[in-house]
């Protein structure tokens, strides 16, 4: 009977500390379901003040560049507008994969450019190197900066085009076969200055 009345004893104490628990137990935190048009608000909002911070980083990095005097006047852009080699008046330095041709080939070099150029006796127009490009990356007509893997810098003028030559590709105009064996494949920089 003692042990009887021990375990009830027991039993009610342990009820007794059980409510007590529940009843200081926090209250279920409440879930607010926010609807479409204030998830369309909230996403506008975060849209807007990222925009914000686009604009004021490029305009900050707009003015670095003009104290560093790396600006243009105009602005020059890629056909699809995701191979753009300008942003907020800078240019940009973009790698290319750079190979040479000459102007008489058996792959269809027929000695005049793209642009109707007669080059069977000259790898220059107005003083630049004649290159072939995509049209959709550099635009016909357009000269261009190279910087060659060795340092050397070659300025060039984009008047042709090749079936190879896709995307960020360049060919170098050369005057002779050994001239391109010796240019080779290789990895350049090359910034666009205009028309």
């Amino acid at each position: 009977m003692v042990i009887a009345t021990l375990a009830l004893a027991h039993y009610l104490l342990l009820s007794e500390l059980q409510e007590k628990a529940e009843a200081a137990k926090a209250p279920e935190p409440y879930v607010i379901t926010v609807g479409e048009s204030e998830y369309e608000k909230a996403e506008r909002l975060r849209k807007v003040e990222a925009e914000a911070k686009r604009k004021r980083e490029a305009e900050e990095a707009k003015k670095n560049d003009r104290i560093r005097g790396n600006t243009r006047d105009s602005e020059l852009r890629s056909t699809n507008g995701a191979n753009s080699v300008r942003h907020n008046d800078v240019v940009r330095w973009i790698t290319f994969e750079a190979t040479a041709y000459q102007a008489f080939c058996n792959t269809g070099c027929t000695g005049v450019t793209k642009t109707g150029l007669d080059v069977s006796n000259t790898t220059q127009h107005e003083g630049r190197t004649i290159i072939a490009v995509d049209p959709a990356v550099i635009p016909l007509g357009s000269k261009v900066s190279i910087r060659l893997a060795d340092g050397r810098v070659i300025e060039g003028t984009a008047q042709d085009t090749g079936g190879d030559i896709r995307g960020h590709r360049i060919d170098v105009l050369v005057g002779s076969e050994g001239q391109a064996r010796e240019f080779g494949r290789q990895s350049v920089k090359a910034r666009i200055l205009g028309k």
